[in-house]
Order: C-alpha cells, then sequence, then structure tokens
C-alpha cells in the first residue's frame, strides 16, 4: 500500500511550483547542515569529555579509567552539550520572537534637568 503511494507521490511533484520545489529544497539544505554542525560539535564535545578520566588520573584525583566510566563522561559530555545547544536555542527563539514587543518594555530615558547658574552670579 505504501509502495503504491509512490509513484502518485512522484507524479504530484511535477505538478508542484518549481519556485515552491526550489524553496523546499533551500530550506532542506540549511537544516541538514545545521544538525551536521551540531553532530560534529556533539561528537567533538564526546570525545574531550571521554578524555577527563586520563587527565584527571594525571592530575592525581582517583578517577577510575575503567571503559565504562569513559563511556559514562563521554555520554554525560555530550548530553550536558545538547542540554546547553536547546536553552540557547530556545533563548535565541525567544528573542526573534519577544524583538517586535521590545518598545512596549523598553525603559524610556530620563530627562536630567540642568539649571546653569548666571554667570554674573559667580562673578559676584
Amino acid at each position: 500500500m505504501v509502495l503504491e503511494l509512490i509513484p502518485d507521490l512522484l507524479m504530484n511533484l511535477t505538478q508542484v511550483n518549481t519556485v515552491v520545489l526550489l524553496a523546499v529544497f533551500l530550506v532542506f539544505i540549511v537544516l541538514a547542515y545545521k544538525i551536521f554542525q551540531a553532530l560534529i560539535k556533539a561528537f567533538i564535545v564526546g570525545v574531550i569529555a571521554a578524555t577527563f578520566p586520563v587527565v584527571a588520573n594525571l592530575m592525581g584525583m582517583n578517577v577510575p579509567l575503567t571503559l565504562s566510566s569513559v563511556m559514562w563522561f563521554a555520554i554525560f559530555g555530550v548530553a550536558a552539550y545538547l542540554m546547553y545547544a536547546t536553552l540557547s536555542g530556545g533563548a535565541k527563539i525567544a528573542g526573534i520572537v519577544m524583538r517586535p514587543f521590545r518598545g512596549l518594555f523598553a525603559k524610556k530615558p530620563v530627562q536630567k534637568i540642568i539649571i546653569k547658574e548666571k554667570e554674573s552670579s559667580n562673578k559676584s
């Protein structure tokens, strides 16, 4: 049943406006690139976190150098990075959403009134 839908889908794609198809393709490429960047960063953080037990032992700390402890640090490092990336992305999205409302909540500058004394009163 699913395989029967594929030719119908391909026939409908030929009827789609070329500009819309190009726009969807470009969005797909950008999202794929962003996801690839995030995966590479998560991998690098995992490798760095996995080396922590080795560095800690070299510094004199008593951290067991077993495969399970190295894997635990790697997984914990990747999880911490993904949580940071999620919160950071959420903050960026919230900033973009709230940008139109900044004018409503902005404090208006207080005008300072400076009274200048007359020069003649200073000379007297």
